[in-house]
């Protein structure tokens, strides 16, 4: 999810920084290119997903099998590899290319003359689509991962480690279609607010800030003297940037409270069951306010005894 966050929040700011600043500008030849780039950033988050790995079951490594720890090397040469050939292909692709690059660039650009870049992309895609597939067809997934074959648990070794408690145990097609739904909408309105509230109305005053020459701040500190005025650049937008990570929370609540009483009124759950019963609870607001919340001004607290001492209450 944090890797989602990050990817998408790179894109949508590549977006608004586009001459346009609408989301059709993707379609541009020049947006869609730079958006390109998401991939190169998720091959360094898998780089340090794949090391973090490593360091942290460091000392748990002579307690691993050898296919466990063979799986996290490979996993980190992988990653190492994908980090080199997704940078220089994008590179080429954007640049006169020589040498290597420029003989698979040549020998691939029969193919619709697409760049080695989008090849490269395809095939760093592949595992994430098939598992896309596999999610979306359950009984294929739980098929597999019940599977005893040596083939099939070779070709899941690399995803994950072998399951024996709830191997295959999954919710039926509906509810998995309804919950991947509530996720599709909630993730849409988040981002969709995230861009137009929060992103884009930044991307003008922080065009301005940049261009303009570079002041003497009393507070240097907050505000150091680096060029294009990167200081106060970075301080707008890092509040902006912990709001974008963290009100994910908040469109859950609201997404939640939404489903919630929906699904409460077509259950008929609940003493509140029609129109007349709603305006009725409403009506009965104020009094209930007053009854519980507002004091009782002048009124003498009353006393009652208790082993031989008063108390007030």
């Amino acid at each position: 999810m944090w890797a989602f966050f990050i990817l998408a929040f790179q894109a949508m700011v590549i977006i608004a920084w586009s001459p346009s600043g609408s989301l059709s500008a993707i379609f541009e030849p020049a947006v869609f290119r730079n958006v390109m780039t998401i991939f190169i950033t998720a091959a360094f988050l898998n780089f340090l997903q794949a090391t973090l790995e490593i360091v942290l079951n460091w000392k748990a490594w002579r307690s691993l099998v050898c296919s466990q720890m063979m799986r996290h090397v490979l996993k980190f040469v992988v990653a190492i590899g994908w980090l080199i050939i997704l940078p220089v292909t994008y590179s080429s692709s954007i640049q006169n290319p020589t040498g290597l690059i420029k003989f698979f660039s040549n020998w691939i650009g029969n193919f619709q003359s697409q760049s080695i870049y989008n090849f490269a992309v395809a095939l760093y895609m592949l595992p994430n689509i098939f598992s896309a597939l596999f999610f979306i067809f359950l009984p294929m997934r739980r098929a597999l991962e019940r599977s005893n074959s040596r083939i099939v648990r070779f070709l899941l070794w690399w995803t994950q480690p072998k399951l024996y408690v709830a191997r295959g145990m999954y919710e039926d097609t509906c509810s998995l279609l309804k919950y991947t739904t509530f996720w599709i909408l909630l993730l849409i309105c988040k981002l969709a607010f995230s861009y137009y509230v929060e992103i884009s109305p930044l991307v003008g005053p922080t065009r301005t800030i940049m261009f303009l020459g570079r002041g003497k701040y009393i507070w240097h500190e907050f505000f150091p003297y680096l060029q294009h005025n990167l200081g106060v650049v970075f301080t707008i937008w890092a509040p902006i940037v912990m709001v974008y990570f963290m009100d994910t929370q908040i469109w859950y609540a609201i997404f939640s409270t939404i489903c919630g009483g929906v699904n409460g009124a077509f259950s008929r759950l609940g003493e509140i069951r029609t129109l007349g019963m709603l305006r009725s609870r409403f009506e009965a607001i104020p009094t209930a306010f007053g009854k519980h919340l507002v004091p009782r001004h002048g009124s003498q607290p009353k006393r009652r005894e208790q082993g031989g001492q008063k108390f007030a209450y």
